[in-house]
């Protein structure tokens, strides 16, 4: 069965009535959400209610680092009717699952591809920021496009889980992100509370220039590795490769920039290991197979990318996955969602469930009522 699309919900206000507007509207994804990840964690034999109070306790940190964003969650919570612990492990997931609570294996990895265009090899001279996002193929259930109205600082408009703050997306002063699982040693090194990453990429988009978006990746303390493209609309794109010791950056190619789930940095490759690259090898051909789709073309165009995100080479380790059976009778992991960016024109095309579905569904930052389907 075809996916349907994602949901789009527009919130604006202070933060805890737009977390209250935005748990409201996404009460049903949010509940899918939590049982998604409730259901992951006790048939691994862990404990629920341990991860809830270890959340809890999180929230400490949180309230302190990022009180804004923390008002927001509790407002989720309130709109939803569930627990802010639960809000809290959609949004830091990754520290958490992959934290002190679980072991790496629990879950799979949080891959994807990511794609930029730059405008000087956009078939229309506009830039183009993409992904396929990998994750649990359930979570095409749970998926949500936020259209943010703040009263103060850039709009946004961001694909995220239900109930998390900001996954990918572009906000009105032509900046966007978008990320890539990376494990490192330095991983394991890490001590102490940190930001989760959907935080760090809320306020990336928050800021008001791209400088300060730039900034906001590097300055944000970190439990665990992971890449951040941050591009902006006139031409700039880099690739942060984070770990919680140090950032690393690779820049584009001949106006195209392309990243996996490895360290692509030689700087990173000469101080950390990557330690996610032995479970995860397919990151090293399809970075290759992407890269040689695009570069060759002399100007490339959205269609273009879409057909580079459909590569299916070593299926179903390939740059469109389709649901891998987990070791645990479930779905596994596949890639959920493909969503392609075009920030000067405010709009932003995702297809859920890209291994069976074609068809993109279009979204503006703009208009009130804005979706439709395109080909």
């Amino acid at each position: 069965m075809i996916a349907d699309p994602f949901p789009l919900i527009e919130i604006s206000g202070a933060p805890r009535e737009r977390g209250r507007q935005y748990g409201e509207q996404s009460a049903e994804r949010i509940a899918r959400g939590i049982k998604i990840y409730r259901r992951r964690l006790e048939v691994r034999g862990k404990d629920w209610l341990k991860v809830c109070n270890y959340a809890e306790n999180f929230s400490t940190f949180l309230d302190q680092s990022v009180p804004e964003c923390m008002e927001e969650m509790k407002g989720i919570a309130e709109g939803a009717g569930v627990d802010i612990a639960h809000v809290l492990i959609i949004n830091a997931r990754t520290e958490l699952m992959y934290g002190h609570q679980t072991t790496a294996e629990s879950f799979p990895n949080d891959g994807c591809t990511a794609i930029v265009v730059l405008p000087e090899r956009s078939s229309d001279g506009c830039l183009l920021h993409g992904q396929n996002w990998d994750w649990i193929a359930d979570c095409v259930d749970t998926g949500v496009v936020l259209r943010i109205r703040p009263d103060d600082g850039p709009d946004i408009l961001t694909f995220a889980e239900a109930g998390q703050l900001a996954r990918c997306g572009f906000n009105t002063n032509g900046v966007s992100i978008s990320g890539n699982f990376l494990e490192s040693d330095a991983d394991m090194r890490a001590q102490g509370w940190a930001l989760p990453l959907a935080i760090i990429r809320r306020r990336a988009l928050e800021a008001s220039n791209y400088h300060d978006s730039l900034r906001t990746v590097f300055q944000s303390s970190k439990m665990f590795s992971n890449n951040m493209v941050v591009s902006h609309m006139d031409g700039e794109s880099y690739s942060l490769e984070a770990t919680p010791e140090e950032v690393f950056w690779v820049e584009p190619e001949n106006g195209l920039l392309v990243h996996a789930n490895h360290f692509q940095s030689l700087s990173a490759q000469c101080k950390i290991r990557d330690i996610g690259i032995p479970d995860s090898p397919d990151s090293l051909y399809r970075l290759r197979r992407t890269r040689n789709a695009l570069e060759s073309l002399e100007k490339i165009s959205i269609e273009d990318v879409k057909t580079a995100f459909k590569d299916n080479f070593g299926t179903p380790y390939s740059v469109c996955r389709p649901p891998i059976p987990g070791r645990y009778g479930d779905r596994g992991s596949a890639s959920v969602a493909t969503i392609i960016m075009k920030p000067s024109k405010g709009l932003m095309w995702i297809a859920p469930a890209p291994w069976e579905n074609k068809e993109f569904t279009q979204y503006s930052i703009n208009a009130s009522v804005d979706i439709s389907a395109v080909a």
